[in-house]
């Protein structure tokens, strides 16, 4: 919403001689119009110190001198591998698995059980979306959720799409391998299940296909 976008238009410039690059109230303004109009992402006033930190990082690796160059090259032809690269920058990724499990319970005791319901013979057809799956925790929890609470899962048609509007997170995420202390919030019935160990040290867990 527009009110949610308001800017403190005030003629002082915190940032301005404060850092390694000027930034104005026309170059933050630039950059939440941008990134909103792309990814539909928020970003008040209160957040103008954390995009000043992390996109001062895409101009030092495009060797850029000042805001207004890189305001240039994100609307110039060349400039879609950038904006990926901005909205990787931008975007805060906090997960685990089963994070905030009763999500994960009622996906077993109630819409699973909905979707299976009144199927007979017939096998039933499951779409979940997982629209901000980040690394993939996410996809993964409710993958382990249906094959522990449906028992015939085989010969039922399930698909489970994981989408995140930073491609980093969804390239991690579609390697299935993780650190063994991110397992650790994986119950250890389904950890053992579903995970093996990547590398011999047993350092990196990965998920098998089952």
């Amino acid at each position: 919403m527009e009110t949610n976008l308001a800017m403190n238009r005030s003629a002082t410039n915190p940032l301005q001689g404060e850092h390694e690059f000027s930034f104005s109230d026309a170059d933050y303004k630039f950059i939440y119009r941008f990134i909103y109009d792309q990814t539909g992402i928020v970003l008040g006033d209160n957040k103008r110190e954390m995009v000043y930190g992390r996109l001062a990082r895409r101009l030092r690796a495009n060797k850029l001198t000042s805001f207004a160059e890189y305001r240039e090259l994100l609307e110039s032809s060349g400039g879609h591998e950038e904006m990926l690269q901005m909205i990787n920058a931008l975007t805060t990724n906090l997960t685990k698995f089963f994070r905030e499990n009763h999500h994960f319970e009622h996906l077993a005791n109630v819409t699973l059980k909905a979707a299976l319901a009144n199927t007979g013979s017939r096998p039933a057809r499951i779409r979940i979306w997982s629209a901000g799956c980040s690394s993939g925790q996410e996809p993964f929890s409710i993958a382990m959720t249906a094959h522990k609470s449906v028992s015939d899962l085989a010969r039922h048609d399930l698909k489970i799409l994981a989408t995140d509007v930073d491609s980093n997170m969804v390239a991690r995420g579609s390697t299935g391998e993780y650190a063994s202390y991110e397992t650790d919030s994986i119950p250890a019935d389904l950890r053992h299940k579903h995970l093996v160990n990547a590398d011999a040290a047993g350092n990196r867990l990965r998920f098998t296909d089952d």
